[in-house]
Order: structure tokens, then C-alpha cells, then sequence
């Protein structure tokens, strides 16, 4: 693959350096939903499960201080047993 190719879609953040993953779920009914954040590369500003609200969620990825690849993922969950994971490569360089 071409770098051009390997750019597209990837979530980048400088080593050592935050970047926000900003996201909006509604759920026409008005039930609860969680989101999960989870990371291959450095680590999430927290641990905790962000309820949604109509502002949407904000997760800080936080990078290691090295260059590297890897992945995150977020997993939302409502109270009625439904589940999606979306998720991309992420490059630290």
C-alpha cells in the first residue's frame, strides 16, 4: 500500500500528545446509553463508561511518547441489550 493509502482513515496523534474522539449517539426513544472507549496505543483519559447525552461524548486519547500503530475502539451499549463498535487505526507519528 501507498502512504496515501495507509493515511486514509487513520486516527493520527503526535507522541506524547492528547487528540479527542468526539461522537454523538441518539436513540430516538430517549434510553440510556453508554460508551466505551478502548485503545491498543497509549491510553484513554479515563477508564470509565461516559453516558451519551445530546451533546455527544468526549474521549482524550492520550499517545505514548514513541511512534507506533494501533487501534481504538468504541463500544456503545443501551439499557435494552443493543450493542455497536466503531472502530479505526490509529498512528502515532
Amino acid at each position: 500500500r501507498t502512504e496515501a493509502e495507509r493515511d486514509a482513515g487513520a486516527f493520527r496523534v503526535t507522541p506524547g500528545d492528547a487528540r479527542s474522539l468526539r461522537f454523538r449517539v441518539e436513540d430516538g426513544d430517549g434510553h440510556r446509553t453508554d460508551a466505551y472507549a478502548y485503545t491498543t496505543v497509549g491510553r484513554f483519559d479515563d477508564d470509565e463508561v461516559r453516558e451519551t447525552t445530546d451533546d455527544g461524548v468526549i474521549h482524550w486519547l492520550i499517545a505514548p511518547e514513541e511512534p507506533t500503530t494501533g487501534r481504538v475502539w468504541v463500544v456503545v451499549d443501551d439499557d435494552r441489550g443493543g450493542r455497536a463498535v466503531w472502530t479505526q487505526p490509529v498512528e502515532v507519528r
